[in-house]
């Protein structure tokens, strides 16, 4: 507007309004706002137990004579009822050669994809030549089912 009276040829173009902020009264009462907050739910499964694991699995698949049964005892490692099964896997180091190479541990409670009992386990073929073979090598391979199950058991924090 000055620029205008002063002679100026070009008035201003744009012009900054200030707008007071209000001030509350000392009446109001400030009120709670509810904030939606999303968490990760982590589903468990009942039958993820070392004992139901033991019971159905390395009972079954995995005790033959010449695996780990206490005479062979492959991989330094027996798995013949769940007290020995628990401390022979749950933070152990993998005695496979690549694998203790790699700093791998057994069971990792809460981690089964850095446990090396899984990858033995999940390998897609029956012969790899860095951790040596899926397991079991012999008899009826696991069912993708037993081997969530003991994802999931080692998920829930591979408890004894």
């Amino acid at each position: 507007v000055n620029a205008a009276l002063n002679g100026c040829a070009t008035p201003p173009t744009a012009t900054v309004t200030a707008t007071p902020t209000p001030t509350p009264s000392p009446q109001a009462t400030p009120t709670a706002t509810a904030t939606a907050t999303a968490t990760a739910t982590v589903s468990s499964n009942p039958n993820a137990t070392l004992a139901n694991i033991q019971t159905n699995i390395f009972s079954t698949s995995c005790t033959n004579v010449g695996c780990h049964d206490s005479a062979s005892h492959q991989g330094n490692l027996v798995l013949v009822d769940a007290a020995t099964s628990y401390a022979n896997l749950v933070n152990v180091p993998a005695a496979n050669i690549a694998g203790t190479k790699s700093g791998l541990v057994r069971a990792v409670p809460g981690d089964p994809a850095s446990s090396f009992l899984f990858t033995k386990l999940s390998m897609p073929t029956p012969y790899d030549s860095l951790y040596g073979l899926r397991m079991p090598n012999t008899g009826v391979p696991l069912t993708a089912a037993q081997i969530q199950l003991i994802s999931d058991w080692i998920t829930q924090g591979a408890l004894p």
